[in-house]
């Protein structure tokens, strides 16, 4: 598996080329992140580390052989809790793990933004999920990850949305006070745009980025074939009589927001953002996800690709 120390800035937030982004300490994002592969494993169904619409090609590209090894690479590993699972579910397979922030396991220390020149066409199976958001060019993120796959293989690439969606699927607007007096919209919302708003500037394409726009990301890559995509919603909260896994999901959403907001208040400070507003910003999310009795939801997408020959 695969890490990189990164360093921090003055004000607390971890400097990933030159950008200091909304990683609030190596333990709450490591916990952030592990909850955020529950979730992902209950959307999904079946085993939950990849969709059931590629789970015959996954089941062909990891069959044991012979003569090599197959291989599965995990880009943004966090916590190495999807490669681990995966090394579980394929003993035989090679697993690689790649990350900037270096979880208590052993890795191989590499930066897939700055190309992976040494792994090219390595792997059967190559899994990135949630880092397109925090790459400063998402179109050569993906140019390094179809390098690294065989002809052939499989590209998985998943990220989260900022919009949040009411019970009827439409898209909830963002309060657009200055949080001191009740306003229509969502504070969560607020947050959600004000913090992803940031963390965009300066890359390529800001509008690009979210999962909704993973498939247009493969479909821009020549040496790819797009395969299909699927989005996914998670409810911050649950009605009594919802099925188990919907309740799980909604527990485990609502706990990942709150370590959001954690996480990314130093972000909103350091850019200059009055603490008393931040902190107002932050009280009223957080009732929204604790208190509030509207079915609210996330939106994550998942798209696959395949190496052209």
């Amino acid at each position: 598996m695969t890490a990189i120390a990164a360093s921090r800035t003055p004000d607390g937030l971890k400097d990933v080329h030159g950008r200091g982004m909304n990683i609030h300490s190596d333990a709450v994002s490591q916990s952030r992140l592990t909850i955020q592969h529950r979730m992902w494993k209950l959307m999904l169904g079946g085993p939950g580390l990849y969709p059931p619409e590629v789970a015959q090609t996954v089941a062909r590209l990891l069959a044991p052989r012979e003569n090599k090894r197959p291989a599965v690479l995990d880009v943004g590993t966090g916590s190495g809790i999807w490669a681990i699972e995966m090394a579980a579910m394929y003993p035989h397979a090679r697993v690689v793990g790649l990350d900037l922030a270096a979880p208590k396991l052993h890795f191989v220390t590499a930066d897939a933004t700055k190309g992976l020149d040494a792994y090219a066409t390595s792997f059967d199976l190559v899994h990135c999920r949630c880092v397109a958001g925090h790459v400063v060019d998402r179109a050569a993120l993906v140019r390094v990850l179809a390098s690294v796959l065989k002809p052939g293989g499989l590209l998985l690439l998943g990220d989260g949305n900022q919009e949040l969606y009411a019970a009827d699927w439409t898209a909830i607007p963002p309060a657009d006070g200055p949080g001191t007096e009740p306003v229509a919209g969502s504070w969560l919302r607020r947050w959600l745009a004000e913090v992803i708003g940031r963390m965009l500037a300066g890359t390529h394409r800001p509008e690009g980025a979210g999962g909704d726009r993973v498939g247009a990301l493969l479909r821009g890559e020549p040496s790819l074939a797009f395969a299909g995509g699927r989005a996914y919603y998670s409810p911050l909260h649950a009605p009594p009589d919802a099925a188990p896994a919907e309740q799980e999901v909604a527990h485990l959403a609502a706990r990942n927001m709150l370590d959001f907001l954690a996480a990314s208040a130093p972000l909103l400070l350091a850019s200059g953002l009055p603490g008393a507003t931040v902190g107002e910003w932050q009280r009223r999310a957080r009732a929204e996800i604790l208190e509030s009795p509207v079915r609210v939801s996330m939106k994550w997408g998942l798209a696959w690709a395949t190496k052209r020959a």
